[in-house]
């Protein structure tokens, strides 16, 4: 079985939805949720996903521009 796990690319938290609503869990680091849970990283997939405070801190999430997506 594989878990999808929110990954944020700038801070390295993941979201940890255990014992709560789904999409609600809290963000901790990558290495603070390995040893909680020890998953096997073949199990594990990882969705980039910027976490709250990358959010709030104003980083840049790039998504392809007019420029980009006409190829330029």
């Amino acid at each position: 079985m594989h878990v999808l796990i929110p990954l944020c690319c700038f801070c390295e938290k993941v979201r940890d939805d255990e014992g709560a609503e789904v999409g609600q869990g809290r963000w901790v680091h990558l290495k603070t949720y390995h040893a909680m849970h020890n998953p096997l990283l073949d199990e594990v997939w990882f969705s980039p996903t910027p976490c709250p405070d990358c959010k709030y801190r104003g980083v840049n999430v790039r998504v392809l521009d007019k420029e980009d997506s006409h190829g330029h």
